[in-house]
């Protein structure tokens, strides 16, 4: 559009928006207008993909000046993913997904997508050598993420997604959560694969009972002696546990309290009845938008054989002594040391090997320190106070029992220290678990970084 002239006055606007013109007149009558254009300034906007390949649809636009292009649909070849889109003469994009449009054309442009191949999780984080993975020295020879969590540990990653359909670093918090990478465990026993090296991730947050609730507590197990126990306290077998119960599949026809029966909440993104509190007690809980959202999610957990050793001397156990309790056999009477499942909770040795120690107790100090000592002083500050998995505002359950007193189970204090307590009590849960072993992540998208987690691709 170039002007506008008319044969009478009383013209006092023209204006042209998206191939439409308007007059507005101050006086009535006939009037004689005349609209001019100018021939339209055109740009050529071009694409092609390199990298592993892929094809670009369509390969070239004619675009008029200062107008948006249509989308461009990238297609990558099977097993990888769109790394970057850079455009040349400073042409800004805007991308969804495996698409994009250059915005506001202002010179012709070419247009070049990147592909690089997807990355399978444990492997990857096998070969990657950071100052915040290490080695537990453990048998297995586990690698761990360690350190605060203000040292911006780039364990982060979007799990638990309604979709895994075209994720980028810029929309994948609208469609998942945020969860963490414990670390990679190796020779995990599976149900029927045999030992696998698998990646343990814990939910970045502590699971809420509905989405508005804020103390997000619940008990470990919380049966009297009508429903399984011996006192009024619960019971700290895993296999029977209450919460075990609501976090996994194929359990929803067990009964609380022998009347309600409505469990695998958190499984089948469910409302009903959970356990919080003394002698067999209920709460409401809805996870209908906090529960695992589809099928594609819960595919990606892998069924595997938990340990369920425990002790009854944790006030001189170090990290490492820890996580041989948690494998050995010391449990109460008629306790079980395994249980075969898809999600747990963390071990008291996962938040050891967490630390990554400070000024005075550096993280080996901490390692051979009795992680009962580490909720006061210079040990809470160096030794808890940095490990990732520490929270200072809540009382975090861990799936180890104590062992000869069958109505105690262990958790992780709010100043810092592991210690045991009745199994009704009311304590934040993190459910944690193992990816299965081909879980592959985006090399184009998510760098683990609290800001840029990985990203799943299935």
């Amino acid at each position: 559009y170039s002007k506008t002239e008319c044969d009478n006055e009383g013209v006092t606007t023209v204006t042209w928006n998206d191939q439409t013109w308007k007059l507005t007149l101050e006086t009535s009558g006939p009037n004689k207008c005349t609209v001019y254009f100018n021939a339209p300034v055109k740009y050529t906007i071009t694409a092609e993909v390199v990298g592993e390949g892929g094809s670009v649809e369509p390969s070239e636009q004619t675009v008029i000046k200062d107008w948006d292009s249509d989308y461009f649909n990238v297609s990558p070849v099977e097993g990888t993913d769109i790394k970057n889109i850079e455009c040349s003469n400073s042409q800004v994009i805007s991308r969804d997904g495996n698409k994009f449009k250059v915005t506001s054309v202002s010179n012709n442009s070419e247009c070049t997508i990147t592909t690089v191949k997807r990355k399978q999780l444990n492997e990857y984080l096998t070969n990657l050598v950071e100052s915040d993975i290490a080695s537990d020295g453990t048998s297995e020879n586990n690698k761990r993420y360690y350190g605060p969590n203000d040292n911006n540990l780039k364990n982060y990653i979007w799990f638990n997604c309604d979709t895994y359909s075209g994720l980028t670093k810029d929309n994948a918090s609208q469609h998942c959560e945020k969860w963490r990478i414990i670390g990679l465990m190796n020779n995990v026993e599976t149900e029927n694969k045999g030992k696998q090296n698998l990646v343990k991730i814990i939910r970045d947050e502590a699971l809420p009972r509905t989405a508005s609730d804020s103390t997000k507590t619940f008990s470990w197990d919380n049966k009297n002696i009508s429903t399984g126990a011996e006192t009024e306290n619960g019971k700290n077998d895993w296999t029977t546990a209450e919460l075990m119960y609501l976090l996994n599949p194929n359990n929803d026809t067990h009964k609380l309290n022998n009347t309600t029966a409505n469990n695998s909440l958190y499984w089948n993104s469910g409302s009903g009845q959970c356990s919080t509190g003394q002698n067999n007690a209920l709460t409401s809980c809805d996870f209908t938008t906090t529960g695992l959202k589809n099928g594609t999610t819960k595919d990606l957990i892998e069924t595997v054989k938990w340990k369920l050793g425990g002790t009854s001397s944790s006030s001189s156990l170090i990290t490492s002594e820890w996580y041989t309790a948690e494998r050995g056999t010391a449990v109460p009477s008629n306790g079980k040391t395994e249980w075969i499942g898809k999600i747990g909770l963390m071990y008291p040795s996962d938040y050891g090997y967490a630390t990554g120690g400070g000024s005075k107790y550096d993280r080996q100090a901490c390692l051979n320190s009795a992680t009962y000592g580490w909720g006061g002083g210079d040990y809470k500050k160096d030794c808890a106070g940095n490990s990732w998995l520490y929270d200072s505002n809540k009382y975090q359950w861990t799936l180890t029992p104590y062992a000869y007193i069958s109505e105690r189970a262990f958790g992780i204090d709010a100043s810092g220290y592991v210690s045991s307590t009745n199994a009704y009590a009311a304590f934040v849960v993190r459910p944690t678990l193992y990816l299965t072993s081909n879980t592959m992540i985006s090399s184009g998208e998510g760098d683990g970084s609290e800001g840029n987690p990985y990203i799943i691709v299935p």
